[in-house]
């Protein structure tokens, strides 16, 4: 199976291939648009070049944000995503930062918790007032969904 690489040059790699992917794709998306304005391809080609604009689009947004990740290691080990999902001290849960923004603080008074079923496994969810909710899965979580509630309730 294959997996992400983890050295910094290996992700270098990486970002920069999908980067230089996702351009030569949108060069044919224009070349595209081009010659059916040129009137030399029947406007339904339009299609194949929405279809060009859609797979390059996350190339191009995969290759920046594993490039942002390199570069805001600045020599120290390469995180794509943060080093854990959550942790509770005194009346707050302290979720990390990392490349993609800051990180938070909410107070645990205002949090409430559920656990989620799903096709893949359960899930956790967070909501507080005023802030986006936030959903972990249970292979993002070190112990069992219901394990994790309990314990944050008994700190309440």
């Amino acid at each position: 199976m294959p997996t992400l690489p983890t050295t910094e040059i290996g992700l270098r790699r990486l970002g920069s291939a999908a980067l230089g992917g996702g351009a030569v794709v949108l060069v044919l998306a224009a070349t595209g648009v081009a010659v059916v304005l040129e009137g030399t391809a029947p406007v339904t080609a339009l299609i194949a070049v929405a279809l060009l604009i859609a797979c390059a689009a996350p190339m191009i947004l995969t290759g920046r944000r594993v490039l942002r990740a390199v570069h805001a290691a600045q020599g120290g080990p390469v995180h794509i995503a943060p080093p854990y999902a959550f942790r509770v001290e005194k009346d707050e849960i302290i979720f990390p930062p990392w490349y993609r923004g800051r990180g938070e603080v909410w107070l645990l008074s205002q949090t409430t918790l559920r656990s989620r079923r799903t096709r893949r496994g359960a899930v956790l969810e967070m909501r507080a007032p005023q802030r986006r909710p936030r959903r972990f899965s249970q292979s993002a979580l070190a112990l069992p969904v219901e394990d994790v509630i309990a314990q944050v309730e008994a700190r309440r």
